[in-house]
């Protein structure tokens, strides 16, 4: 379980370093205007979405352990932009790639810094 945990960290970490290189330097009317970098952030968010769940599934625990990440709320937006993607409102995936995404990428690399401490 330990491996599982650790990759499901690692995705996470990739994922988030990836929406925030990606965005550095992109502007909100960039953002709404290129499918392609939607489609990419996105897809990320996606995953980042996935991970959380799987995590719960794996280790409910491990998951109430860390009540600062939101777990709840990252699975909520996978299943959003999954299942009702037409209803995907752009302004608030530009925000949580802005605003979350770089905190959860801090977030992710201390757990995962300290669960590989354990082992």
């Amino acid at each position: 379980m330990k491996k599982q945990i650790s990759s499901y960290l690692e995705d996470i970490l990739k994922y988030s370093k990836h929406i925030v290189s990606q965005s550095s330097s992109l502007t909100r009317d960039q953002f709404q205007k290129d499918f392609n970098i939607q489609l990419s952030l996105i897809r990320c968010l996606e995953v980042i979405g996935e991970v959380s769940k799987r995590l719960r599934d794996a280790d409910s625990a491990f998951y109430e352990k860390y009540p600062e990440i939101p777990w709840k709320s990252m699975a909520r937006m996978r299943d959003l932009l999954i299942h009702h993607y037409e209803d995907a409102n752009l302004d608030i995936v530009w925000d949580t790639i802005m605003k979350d995404i770089p905190v959860l990428e801090i977030k992710a690399k201390k757990i995962l810094e300290e669960y590989n401490a354990q082992k």
